[in-house]
C-alpha cells in the first residue's frame, strides 16, 4: 500500500492533536508543580515521569498509525500540537490556577486564623495562670528548702545543753 496524501494528512493531524493531549498532560504536571511547591528533586522525577509517558504515548501511537516507522514529521507535529496547546489554553488556564491557587491559600490561612485565635487567647490566659501559680509554688519550695537547711540539735546534746544551763544556775546563786 503506498502512501496517501489523505493517509499523510490525517496522520499529521492526528499526531497534532496527540501532542494537543500531551500538553494537557503537562499542564496537570505543571499544576501539580504550582500547588505542591515542590522542589528540585520532585520537579526533576515530575519531569522524567512526563517524558516517560511521552515516549510511550509517541511509541503507541507511532505503532497504531504508521505501522512502526518512525517519521521526523510525525514528532515535529506533535511537538507543534504541544505548543498549540501551550501558548494558548495553557497560558489562560495556568492564569486561572494560580489564581484559585491563591484563593485557596487564603482561605485556608483565615480558616486557620479563625481557628486558631480562640486557641490562641485560651493558651495566654492558661499560660498566664500556670506561670502566677509556679511562681507562687516556686517561691513556696524555696521557703522549704530553707527550712530543711536549718539543722536541728541533736536530742541529747539539747538534754546536755539544759543541764549544763542548770548547773551553771545552780552554781551561781552560791
Amino acid at each position: 500500500m503506498g502512501i496517501t496524501l489523505s493517509g499523510q494528512t490525517g496522520l499529521l493531524l492526528a499526531s497534532i492533536l496527540l501532542g494537543f493531549v500531551l500538553g494537557v498532560v503537562y499542564e496537570i504536571f505543571r499544576l501539580i508543580r504550582v500547588s505542591a511547591h515542590c522542589g528540585r528533586i520532585a520537579v526533576f522525577l515530575l519531569d522524567v515521569a512526563y517524558w516517560l509517558l511521552c515516549a510511550c504515548a509517541t511509541y503507541v501511537f507511532l505503532l497504531l498509525q504508521n505501522s512502526g516507522r518512525v517519521r521526523i514529521l510525525v514528532i515535529i507535529c506533535e511537538a507543534r500540537g504541544a505548543a498549540l496547546y501551550y501558548y494558548s489554553v495553557g497560558t489562560i488556564v495556568i492564569k486561572r490556577a494560580a489564581a484559585a491557587d491563591r484563593a485557596v491559600k487564603r482561605r485556608a490561612r483565615l480558616a486557620k486564623a479563625a481557628i486558631l485565635r480562640p486557641v490562641g487567647k485560651f493558651k495566654n490566659s492558661a499560660a498566664d495562670k500556670i506561670h502566677k501559680r509556679s511562681r507562687s509554688t516556686g517561691s513556696f519550695i524555696k521557703k522549704e528548702t530553707n527550712l530543711f537547711k536549718i539543722r536541728l540539735k541533736v536530742h541529747h546534746k539539747m538534754m546536755y545543753n539544759l543541764i549544763r544551763s542548770l548547773k551553771k544556775q545552780k552554781a551561781a546563786p552560791k
